[in-house]
């Protein structure tokens, strides 16, 4: 966010009208209930029959329908007391739902957390780009993603602002949408008041929940809301079935007595006329729905549902048309929704700024806090995940570590990164006895990857022998003497807290555990964008400091020398001898970050002889972290070389990063440059 804080059914109610007022009368179920909003009325008495008709005494003027013998007896009720009654029931759950969502947005469940309070900072949030590549969204390290990431002023709407500019859409879109004027009306209505939030795991979807509640609950935003219904999405049953006041409180954690159905009734009549609500749902790619893109049968307001069909009709605005609705997810599954379900307006988290990734290494770090952003400013390999919330917070970490123990630790890519981290995890106490079942998360990772599947089932687990003890194994513990990091979810739902983990136990597999003739087939998608943090894992992988590291845990890799050697010649085959135009130029710089990851001689040696000068980077985008690899593999050359730069365009500091190197080795290498742009 730049916050900087991007079938019509029946009715089975009949309306009885006065001066000053109405009553509905609920013919199902005999029951009188006062609309608040009308309720200005003098005192009355009534008698109902079974058949819902009603005769009131008083000022009152009533058409009746089919006229049946009385068998009640007659029953009275002040009308002053109705509406203090009313009065009170509506207080008492604003009260309480405010009083749940304060509790709930101040609670932060993060991947990762520091036994230290750290104040929030900002989340940069933009209105969601058309055409994107929803298959590989989450692998959020793509060289288009990574150059938007170094390019300033993401983010492109505040948080503030979410609410007025998807009313705004929808005003455009109804024009079009839309051919009579009660059409667009009600359009404008459901999709003005409707905000998806998309974004990747662990990017912050949540956190904007909070922050938004929060915002609600204590600086006034939505000033007119009175009624806050927080509900995480993956804590609610999807079997049961209740009224819809029950769903709301009980999936919002507020205690109500629902025992007087007369008063569910009310509160519901009063909710679903209202636009006083707003109802968050958070973690819809968490939700256990089971059709999630068909629609669920139009319920009428006070039937008994679903969890999924009470959704389904929310997001259609078929039930509380006029609430304001919040609802996050991954990309993949909010799109995967019926068209007549999903949000027209939608945004995009993008994480943590680099003035907030400060903030946080401030807070983590105390004094040392310069020389951690100096340590992830001089490697922008690891420093560009850092957009990230939990990945930012677990670099800074292990880093602070490193440091603090006087380390002489690699710590320069992010796979030494996530060995290290995941060595400090598998040395914690709650990891004793389980060191084992690294490999059998390791065969769940790359099952789930080869069928593009990010969520478990049961029988995935059984099928790697994984069960809740070994789950549990995987939740949250510490690691370190400050850090809490959870690396599995297994509660409601199975899957990697992030899915960094994943692509990392992915490449763990591959050259752990993966035969040699599975690792050599799947080394053709490795120049794929699906397999781009994979394969830079597996270069990763190929550091001996790094297998090491891990081989303290798991068993010796299989065939380790057969699959370095493929991967050595799978560089040289990568490499183009000749760099002269923007194909050539990208392919040197993907080859070039293979070689930093994997830090490794051999590598380098082999891929100089290959490359030819002169070197011409052309009409390519250049990233901090592609400078850097590129450096690198200009300091393994070692003969003369002459690099051209023609038509380039820098993001970030990359272009200063570039041409101080390029000073550096001045003496050996010639440079010239022509029509270059910064960004």
């Amino acid at each position: 966010m730049q916050d900087n804080q991007d079938v019509n059914m029946p009715s089975t109610s009949g309306t009885l009208a006065s001066p000053s007022g109405k009553m509905q009368v609920d013919q199902s179920s005999n029951k009188r209930l006062v609309d608040q909003s009308h309720a200005n009325f003098p005192n009355f008495t009534g008698i109902m029959n079974t058949a819902g008709d009603m005769t009131i005494h008083g000022d009152i003027i009533v058409t009746t329908g089919h006229a049946q013998p009385n068998t009640e007896q007659p029953s009275s009720a002040p009308g002053e007391a109705a509406e203090n009654l009313t009065m009170r029931l509506l207080e008492e759950l604003s009260s309480k739902l405010k009083e749940r969502a304060e509790i709930d947005a101040g609670q932060m469940n993060l991947p990762v957390e520091i036994h230290k309070r750290i104040d929030s900072v900002p989340l940069e949030i933009a209105r969601w780009g058309k055409g994107m590549d929803l298959d590989n969204v989450g692998h959020y390290h793509k060289r288009t993603d990574v150059f938007e990431r170094f390019d300033p002023g993401q983010g492109n709407i505040t948080l503030d602002q979410v609410y007025e500019t998807a009313n705004k859409t929808a005003k455009k879109d109804a024009k079009i949408r839309c051919e009579t004027s009660a059409a667009k009306e009600e359009y404008v209505r459901i999709h003005g008041n409707m905000v998806g939030v998309a974004g990747q795991a662990g990017i912050g979807k949540t956190t904007l929940t909070k922050i938004l509640t929060q915002k609600i609950l204590k600086e006034g935003l939505l000033s007119e809301v009175k009624y806050i219904f927080y509900i995480a999405l993956r804590d609610v049953n999807f079997t049961a079935k209740s009224n819809l006041l029950q769903f709301f409180t009980t999936s919002a954690g507020c205690e109500w007595d629902h025992s007087r159905e007369s008063h569910d009734r009310y509160l519901l009549n009063h909710l679903n006329e209202s636009s006083d609500v707003i109802i968050i749902m958070d973690g819809l790619d968490e939700a256990r729905m089971t059709s999630p893109d068909k629609l669920a049968p139009i319920t009428s307001l006070h039937s008994e549902a679903t969890a999924e069909t009470f959704i389904k009709n929310l997001l259609r605005g078929k039930l509380l048309p006029r609430a304001k609705k919040f609802i996050t997810s991954r990309p993949r599954q909010l799109y995967d929704l019926h068209p007549q379900c999903r949000p027209s307006f939608i945004v995009n988290v993008l994480g943590l700024n680099e003035e907030s990734q400060k903030k946080i290494c401030g807070q983590i770090c105390d004094k040392d806090s310069e020389k951690v952003m100096q340590k992830l400013d001089n490697n922008p390999d690891i420093s560009s995940y850092c957009y990230i919330p939990v990945l930012c917070i677990l670099t800074i970490h292990c880093i602070h570590q490193s440091m603090s123990k006087g380390e002489d630790t690699d710590l320069s890519s992010m796979t030494g990164i996530i060995c290290y981290a995941l060595e400090m995890f598998i040395r914690s106490s709650h990891m004793h006895g389980h060191e084992s079942d690294v490999g059998k998360l390791a065969r769940l990772a790359w099952n789930g990857f080869a069928t593009r599947k990010i969520i478990f089932s049961e029988n995935d687990l059984k099928v790697v022998k994984m069960d809740e003890k070994t789950i549990r194994s995987f939740l949250k513990t510490n690691v370190g003497s400050s850090l809490k990091v959870k690396i599995f979810e297994g509660d409601k739902k199975t899957f990697f807290s992030h899915l960094v983990w994943q692509e990392a136990f992915v490449a763990i597999y591959l050259i752990f555990f993966a035969s040699l003739d599975k690792f050599e087939s799947s080394m053709s998608s490795f120049k794929t964008s699906r397999y781009e943090i994979v394969s830079k894992f597996v270069f990763g992988l190929c550091n001996d400091d790094n297998v090491n590291r891990l081989m303290k845990f798991l068993p010796p890799p299989t065939d380790y020398d057969g699959k370095k050697k493929m991967m050595k010649e799978f560089l040289v085959r990568s490499t183009p001898s000749s760099v002269n135009d923007e194909d050539s130029s990208q392919r040197l710089l993907v080859v070039c970050a293979w070689l930093k990851e994997a830090n490794d001689q051999d590598f380098n040696e082999a891929v100089a002889s290959v490359v030819r000068s002169p070197i011409v980077l052309q009409r390519a985008n250049i990233l901090p972290n592609d400078v850097t690899s590129f450096n690198y593999f200009l300091r393994s050359i070692t003969e003369p070389c002459v690099v051209r730069i023609d038509h380039l365009s820098f993001g970030g500091d990359s272009f200063d990063r570039l041409f101080t190197e390029l000073g550096i080795t001045q003496k050996k290498n010639q440079v010239i440059a022509r029509s270059m742009r910064s960004t």
